[in-house]
């Protein structure tokens, strides 16, 4: 994801050393680390901020919420909001606590979400996230931090049909094109 309105740097999921970087154009020099490359789950500064394998970024929509950049922190089950300005992880969205008591056609979604990415969606003016650990895609509301089964059943496969019938693979990849929204299926190698 480019950071700042102007493009002038590139922010990078590092999920090995729990942190993100952010990087000058060439793609090597680091400009800063946002986190402390400590495994955890803390919000604050960004020196002083913990992730668990973040993954996927998605840049909002200027002046949508107090946050710029969206976060998949994989193994917290969460989506992390980062304030660019100054780095600050300020906003947390508890996936598995936003979706308690929600059911698919084939039962409760279990708390074991995985988020792998996540893409704003102009079209729909969510967020979507690749939920892989229970096989879904959410819709997700920035604001509010709403959270909606988008696609999917919890059923591991490859089927196609209405949305919330279809089996997905451990979704892990998203891109949007106008009303279009494209994913990788990682478990059968497809792309749908």
């Amino acid at each position: 994801a480019r950071t700042g309105r102007e493009a002038d740097s590139l922010l990078v999921a590092d999920a090995g050393h729990h942190s993100l970087a952010e990087l000058e154009l060439d793609g090597t020099s680091l400009l800063r680390r946002i986190g402390d490359g400590t495994r955890g789950r803390r919000n604050g500064p960004a020196a002083g901020a913990q992730f668990a394998e973040p993954n996927g970024l998605a840049l909002l929509p200027t002046g949508l919420a107090p946050y710029d950049v969206l976060v998949a922190d994989t193994a917290n089950h969460v989506l992390r909001g980062v304030r660019l300005s100054d780095g600050a992880v300020i906003a947390t969205i508890d996936l598995p606590a936003a979706l308690a008591g929600a059911r698919t056609v084939t039962g409760p979604v279990p708390a074991a979400l995985s988020p792998w990415d996540v893409a704003w969606w102009p079209a729909l003016a969510r967020l979507v996230v690749a939920a892989a650990g229970v096989l879904l895609l959410l819709s997700v509301d920035p604001v509010t931090g709403a959270v909606e089964i988008l696609a999917g059943t919890t059923v591991e496969g490859l089927r196609d049909g209405g949305a919330l019938d279809g089996w997905l693979a451990q979704p892990s990849g998203l891109a949007v094109s106008g009303d279009r929204l494209g994913f990788a299926d990682a478990e059968t190698s497809a792309l749908r």
